[in-house]
């Protein structure tokens, strides 16, 4: 960890080029998203998920993102709450119609774009 870490930039360039050959986000790059805080993979995360809308973890790796990083519009939303809130439980869970994924997707490029400026 302490050298994926120390290697961010080419640990990320690593990830965008294994996308770019296989054409998915597998479960293993996902969790080094999460594990290793790989907020600037948003856009890449979108970008496959938007081919097809089949991914669905693809938007739950996103909302994590926004959780771990505390971005305030996503901690304020309907969607937290149900998932994370005080009354939430491991049986909790959003509907994954076309409206909330859009929205979620959204506040991921919200996000981003936030942490890049």
């Amino acid at each position: 960890m302490k050298y994926l870490k120390g290697n961010r930039v080419e640990v990320i360039d690593l990830i965008r080029e294994t996308i770019r050959q296989r054409g998915r986000f597998g479960s293993n790059l996902k969790r080094a998203v999460l594990e290793l805080n790989l907020w600037e993979l948003t856009p890449d995360l979108v970008k496959v998920y938007s081919r097809d809308h089949k991914d669905n973890d693809i938007i739950t790796v996103l909302m994590i993102l926004m959780k771990e990083n505390k971005y305030e519009p996503f901690l304020k939303s309907a969607s937290f709450t149900k998932l994370y809130g005080e009354h939430a439980s491991y049986q909790n869970f959003l509907n994954a119609n076309t409206a909330n994924q859009k929205l979620e997707i959204s506040r991921a490029m919200d996000f981003y774009n936030k942490k890049r400026s």
